[in-house]
């Protein structure tokens, strides 16, 4: 059994965590607190930190100088 947390949304369930369900996996939802009342709020955040994710996985890594931090060439 696994659970994902997520919000409720016309007519969808939407999952914060980000997972690959088999199609037609049966589910139980649990509701866990009241809605909250700015969902639109929590969405654009949510999609920008997805965004700067992607970006981020995009850029390549600058190069980085080897340092030798053994205690003995102290």
């Amino acid at each position: 059994m696994q659970a994902y947390k997520g919000y409720y949304t016309n007519g969808y369930f939407v999952p914060l965590d980000i997972g690959d369900l088999p199609e037609g996996t049966q589910a139980i939802i649990t509701l866990l607190e009241d809605p909250p009342k700015d969902i639109s709020k929590r969405l654009k955040d949510f999609d920008e930190i997805v965004k700067a994710i992607r970006e981020a996985s995009e850029e390549e890594m600058p190069e980085i100088e080897r340092v030798n931090l053994n205690r003995d060439s102290l």
